[in-house]
């Protein structure tokens, strides 16, 4: 008879034993909940000054502040001056309004130039 003696079976099983394969799922956490909100329209007025370049950056710096962030929410700049008032509206332009934005805006322009509906 040509074949090996037991104890070389048992030894290589030990050595090498098969893969074990866990067929059971792995245990995830639930979901965060998601949290929607309405979209918001963000008004913000920008009063006019003598200096036109000065007024040029100060709405570049809006409307690239407003774009920074993109998400649900649509904007509009009021221009004012000497009691006259024109509203941009940027239709194709949305951001994700949040506390963080409001101050920045708020800080620069004055809170009370930062609408919310």
């Amino acid at each position: 008879e040509n074949r090996p003696p037991i104890a070389d079976y048992q030894s290589n099983a030990t050595e090498n034993p098969p893969p074990m394969t866990d067929h059971r799922s792995p245990v995830t956490a639930p979901p965060a909940p998601v949290t929607v909100r309405q979209p918001l329209e963000v008004c913000v007025t920008v009063h006019r000054s003598h200096d036109a370049e000065r007024d040029k950056r100060l709405l570049s710096w809006v409307y690239d502040l407003l774009r920074e962030q993109p998400g649900p929410d649509r904007f509009c700049v009021v221009l004012k001056k000497n009691g006259s008032a024109l509203r941009l509206d940027f239709p194709n332009d949305n951001t994700d309004f949040s506390d963080d934005l409001r101050q920045q805006l708020a800080r620069r322009l004055g809170a009370a130039n930062v609408e919310i509906r």
